[in-house]
């Protein structure tokens, strides 16, 4: 037997394609968030190529630190898929018995070992979540006993990097001690913070973090339990708004993940996409003569997109973004050079923004970089809370 806690679990991914970056994995995340949230600790994750002896050689050493291994991938009936090879070596005469899989064509696999459990499932991620949800996940969480409660929460920082709302959130950390812990997950423009607290006052100790957290950041802290867009459209809704967007550089990105959202319907009037110069005149109304004299990225481009689109979609607030999302320079203006902003009823808010200091600039990165500093910026203006960061000027509307 091992002596790993009955909690720990060992994941292994098995797939070429996931090795050679042709295939991004998500069965990983899903199945870590899942076993979490069912109170297991995911302990390791290995990827393993199409081989028997290197799938054997991930599972044993899965085994090592954990109570049960989940394998992902290989039980196809293709000459790649040796998953259920490797699993025999290991069975050594054992008997492999069968996890039906109502989802699909092929089944799964379980394995039970003195060391441990061994399950392996398609590598289909809805094969797999249905499987895990349906099979595993009820199997482990009773195979581990009584489990101290847990709870976690997130708040969404924006605007500030992973060092300082570390720094930030020093004294929570320290007061947490073993009732809980923080993880940091930063993302382009924002950081969430994991809040993590274990215990039989789990849920009130996580309650009364997650209000720490807010005093400590501040009117940085843009979403708790929630991601950036689901709070903005939360926000509109409340406040009975509307909102319409104007895109250069982010392609529509700001109005897909608005849309992303359900009941957004309720809220979000429409979008433009004016990538080229002369569409922002035609489409959104930038007058010709800003665009002469300021060029496509600049602050007040941004804020006549912005004046456009609400006028022309009828909203409440219109929101934009201009800039250059790279890789190369464009009008002298450097990669990650942009410009958002918010227009209200009497007022357009305007921030401004230039590439990090040692961040390397990707236009993956420069456009949700910008998706996230306009939805903040919307955030700001409809809390009607003071200058974001970034934020360079604010004038009347014409």
């Amino acid at each position: 037997m091992t002596d790993a806690p009955p909690d720990a679990v060992a994941l292994v991914l098995v797939g070429d394609e996931l090795l050679a970056g042709h295939v991004i994995d998500a069965n990983g995340p899903w199945l870590g968030r899942r076993l979490a949230e069912a109170g297991l600790n995911v302990v390791s994750v290995a990827f393993a190529p199409d081989r028997a002896d290197a799938i054997v050689r991930a599972v044993e050493r899965g085994l090592d630190d954990a109570a049960a291994v989940v394998v992902t991938g290989g039980l196809g009936g293709t000459s790649d898929d040796v998953t259920r090879s490797a699993l025999a070596v290991l069975a050594d005469g054992r008997t492999l018995r069968v996890l039906p899989n109502g989802h699909g064509i092929e089944d799964g696999v379980r394995l039970d070992l003195a060391r441990g459990t061994v399950f392996a499932v398609p590598g289909v991620p809805a094969e797999m979540s249905a499987m895990a949800d349906e099979l595993i996940v009820p199997e482990l969480r009773a195979a581990a006993g009584p489990l101290l409660p847990r709870v976690t929460r997130s708040v969404l920082v924006v605007g500030m990097g992973e060092r300082r709302v570390s720094e930030l959130l020093a004294p929570l950390e320290a007061s947490l001690g073993h009732a809980g812990a923080l993880a940091y997950l930063p993302r382009p423009g924002e950081v969430e913070v994991r809040i993590r607290a274990t215990g039989r006052d789990a849920v009130a100790t996580g309650a009364a973090s997650v209000v720490r957290a807010r005093e400590l950041l501040g009117d940085a802290v843009a979403a708790q339990d929630a991601s950036l867009e689901e709070a903005v459209v939360s926000l509109l809704v409340g406040s009975r708004a509307t909102v319409a967007a104007a895109e250069s550089l982010t392609g529509g990105l700001v109005a897909a993940a608005l849309a992303s959202v359900p009941g957004v319907s309720a809220v979000f009037r429409g979008g433009v996409v004016a990538y080229a110069t002369d569409l922002k005149t035609s489409l959104v109304g930038v007058p010709r003569d800003v665009l002469e004299r300021d060029g496509p990225v600049a602050a007040t481009t941004a804020a006549a997109m912005a004046q456009g689109v609400r006028e022309r979609c009828a909203a409440a607030y219109g929101v934009a973004t201009t800039g250059v999302a790279g890789p190369e320079p464009q009008d002298g203006h450097p990669a990650g050079r942009f410009h958002v902003a918010v227009a209200s009823d009497g007022v357009v808010r305007v921030a401004s923004y230039d590439p990090w200091p040692g961040l390397v600039v990707t236009r993956q990165t420069v456009r949700r970089r910008a998706v996230v500093a306009a939805l903040d910026l919307l955030r700001r203006a409809v809390v009607g809370l003071g200058p974001g960061p970034g934020e360079s000027s604010s004038a009347p509307t014409r």
